[in-house]
């Protein structure tokens, strides 16, 4: 049986691999990591960060819970402009559809690196908004959180599992 240490490691490094390869084909720019945080909940609570517009995709199968990729508006403002070639000064249904694709796109690659050892079914993205947003997860989640460097940009994904 493999341990949850081992799951978590390798969701993690599917995700993090989907996010590189995301910015590389899609904005052909790299990605820097510059944090990473785990951490497992012993009661439901709040996964620890805030930003302005998330999307969260839910995964079910042989793993269950979410990855969620949250940023500032600003980062949002920028990755839609360079997907889409228009610029944005405000969140419009263009710039939550391009940021719930970031969150469908990353999770994709994703479940393609796991599907070898793995059976895992995703929904649809759905994006949150709000400066001060709380996502909450079960006690029983694993959370890993990955703090990313795009040009000037910071943003996070936050990888909430149990198996």
């Amino acid at each position: 049986m493999i341990s949850c240490i081992d799951i978590d490691a390798a969701v993690t490094q599917a995700v993090d691999e989907s996010i590189a390869e995301f910015f590389r084909t899609m904005l052909n720019v790299e990605v820097a990591q510059v944090q990473q945080h785990a951490k497992v909940l012993d009661a439901p609570g709040p996964s620890g960060f805030q930003q302005e517009i998330s999307t969260l995709v839910g995964l079910s199968g042989d793993l269950t819970g979410a990855i969620c990729v949250s940023m500032d508006k600003s980062t949002a403002f920028t990755i839609v402009r360079e997907l889409m070639g228009n610029e944005y000064e405000s969140i419009d249904q263009t710039v939550v559809d391009g940021v719930g694709e970031v969150g469908n796109i990353v999770t994709g690659g994703a479940k393609r690196r796991l599907s070898e050892t793995m059976r895992i079914q995703s929904a649809w993205p759905t994006v949150v908004l709000g400066s001060h947003e709380c996502l909450l997860f079960p006690a029983t989640a694993r959370l890993t959180t990955l703090h990313y460097r795009y040009r000037d940009y910071d943003f996070v994904a936050l990888i909430g599992v149990s198996s």
